[in-house]
C-alpha cells in the first residue's frame, strides 16, 4: 500500500511541476464534463469498542483508532453555471489504515482494527475565483467501509472478531487548481460518521458481543482529467 501512496504522489507531484513550468492556459472548461482521476492521502480513524456478555458491559472500553494510508480513484460528472459549479462524484480507495489498544484495569480488554476500504459517493457544490483560477467547494454525500475487528482480553493480539461493513454521512471541502482545460489538481478534507457495528468475537468467544463505533478523517490529494 505504501508503494501505491507513493506512485500516486509521484504523479500528483510530476502532474504539478510539469504543467506549472510553463504558461498556464487561463479558464477552466466552462462547460464542465465527465471526468476521471486519482487520488491518495492519509486516514484517521476513531474506534470506540465495547464488551457485552448477556447484555451488559463487562470490561473497558477502548479505542483501537486506526489510521493509515488510502489510495485510489474517482470519477464524476459537474457543470458550470457562471462562476458556480454543480456535480456528482463517486470514488473508491483501498486502505492501509490499521489500529490497536490493551487496557488492564478491571476484567482486561484489548482490540485492533484494520479498514480493508472505502468509498463514497458525494455532491459537489463550489465556486471558481477566475482571478487565481481556483475553486473552493463543499462535498456531501453517502460513504462506506470494510473493516476487520477483533477484540479479547488484555495480553496479547486478539484474532477473535468479525468483518463489519459500514456505511453513513460523509461531508468536506476543498481547493482545486485548473491547469488548461482539462486537468485539475486538488486537496480536500473529509469527515465521516459511520455509525455503529455489533458482532461476536468468533470462534473463541462466541459469547462476547463487541459494538465498535467507527468516525474518520480523511485527508487527500487527487489529480483528474476532464474530458
Amino acid at each position: 500500500m505504501k508503494k501505491v501512496v507513493l506512485s500516486m504522489s509521484t504523479v500528483l507531484a510530476m502532474s504539478t511541476f510539469a504543467l506549472g513550468g510553463g504558461d498556464v492556459v487561463p479558464a477552466i472548461n466552462d462547460d464542465g464534463g465527465f471526468y476521471i482521476g486519482l487520488e491518495a492521502g492519509y486516514l484517521n480513524g476513531k474506534a470506540e469498542h465495547r464488551y457485552l456478555w448477556g447484555g451488559s458491559e463487562f470490561a473497558p472500553r477502548g479505542d483501537s483508532d486506526p489510521d493509515g494510508s488510502i489510495a485510489g480513484i474517482l470519477a464524476g460528472y459537474q457543470r458550470y453555471f457562471g462562476n458556480y459549479l454543480l456535480g456528482l462524484e463517486a470514488d473508491f480507495m483501498m486502505s492501509g489504515s490499521k489500529g490497536s489498544f490493551e487496557d488492564f484495569s478491571g476484567a482486561t480488554s484489548a482490540g485492533r482494527s484494520e479498514i480493508n476500504y472505502i468509498y463514497s459517493l458525494r455532491i459537489r457544490a463550489g465556486y471558481r475565483f477566475d482571478s487565481w483560477d481556483t475553486l473552493a467547494y463543499l462535498t456531501v454525500g453517502y460513504g462506506g467501509a470494510d473493516v476487520d475487528l477483533y477484540g479479547g482480553p488484555a495480553g496479547s493480539m486478539p484474532t477473535d472478531g468479525y468483518t463489519a461493513h459500514y456505511h453513513g454521512g460523509v461531508f468536506g471541502g476543498g481547493l482545486e487548481k485548473a491547469f488548461g482545460k482539462h486537468v485539475h489538481i486538488r486537496l480536500e478534507y473529509r469527515y465521516s460518521n459511520l455509525g455503529t457495528k455489533t458482532g461476536s468475537l468468533l470462534p473463541g468467544y462466541g459469547d462476547v458481543e463487541m459494538p465498535v463505533k467507527l468516525k474518520t478523517h480523511q485527508f487527500i490529494g487527487a489529480v483528474y482529467y476532464q474530458f
